[in-house]
């Protein structure tokens, strides 16, 4: 019998025919207690392997936006924060001072702040530390015959305290190199390489052929108060009968600062 009806109408004829049986019978069935569950999985099962795959369908239009949701329970409140604690840094954290800071009550949480070094040559304003030297020139020409002569030099950087006359020295065309003013490193000290020991000031004549001799050779503080130089630099004064009009002298000065760690004179 389903050999003749599958021959006449093919499988999909077939399934549809048993179909239309058991909706004419439905009633039956449904008196009866109809299919169990176990046949009517089967008769699904069988309608599905002998379906027919036409072309997908078109998508369909999109829907309309869902109601806005209810308002989600308030979270938990968090974790109150903690401060910063800060405070001064001992010696052995920073040896040129500083700061701490850490979270309050954790002192696991310690950091420093060092302070810098000095900077180079040296902070503006600042003074010239002890140890280290200064060095320029000097220098003019005669302008009036059998007159000093008038040759101001300044500090770049300017010192902690004057130098007096006494430590002050002057080295002439053709002297020996007085003790102050070979500050010991090895290279000979001379107007092209002019030195001074911490607290000193020596001023050199240049060994030129152009320039005299001057007779004297002065250091006067531009501040009024003697020989010697200020903080912030000197006059230096050439004079002597060889001192004629237009007479060329100059050369070189250093200064070394005395303090900490380099007794002062």
């Amino acid at each position: 019998m389903f050999s003749i009806l599958r021959n006449r109408f093919g499988i999909p004829g077939v399934v549809a025919v048993m179909a239309l049986v058991f909706a004419m019978l439905g009633g039956a069935y449904a008196a009866s207690g109809g299919l169990t569950g176990k046949q009517k999985k089967e008769v699904k099962t069988i309608a599905k392997s002998f379906q027919g795959t036409g072309p997908e369908g078109k998508q369909g239009p999109q829907g309309q936006a869902g109601a806005k949701g209810d308002t989600g329970a308030k979270g938990d409140t968090g974790t109150a924060g903690k401060s910063v604690e800060t405070g001064n840094a001992t010696v052995g954290e920073c040896p040129d001072g500083g700061a701490t800071v850490q979270v309050a009550g954790e002192a696991a949480t310690k950091k420093k702040i060092c302070n810098g070094e000095d900077g180079s040559p040296w902070t503006a304003g600042g003074t010239l530390p002890p140890g280290e030297t200064e060095t320029g020139a000097w220098g003019g020409i005669v302008e009036n015959e059998f007159e000093a002569m008038f040759a101001p030099v300044s500090f770049s950087i300017p010192l902690a305290s004057p130098i007096t006359n006494a430590n002050t020295k002057t080295i002439k065309k053709g002297d020996s190199i007085p003790p102050e003013c070979d500050d010991g490193e090895g290279e000979a000290p001379s107007a092209v390489n002019p030195e001074a020991d911490p607290g000193r000031f020596c001023v050199f004549q240049a060994p030129s052929g152009v320039s005299p001799t001057p007779e004297f050779l002065t250091v006067t503080n531009p501040g009024g108060t003697g020989q010697g130089a200020a903080k912030t630099g000197a006059i230096i004064i050439p004079s002597g009968v060889s001192i004629a009009l237009g007479s060329e002298v100059y050369g070189t000065f250093a200064v070394t600062a005395c303090g900490t760690g380099f007794p002062c004179p």
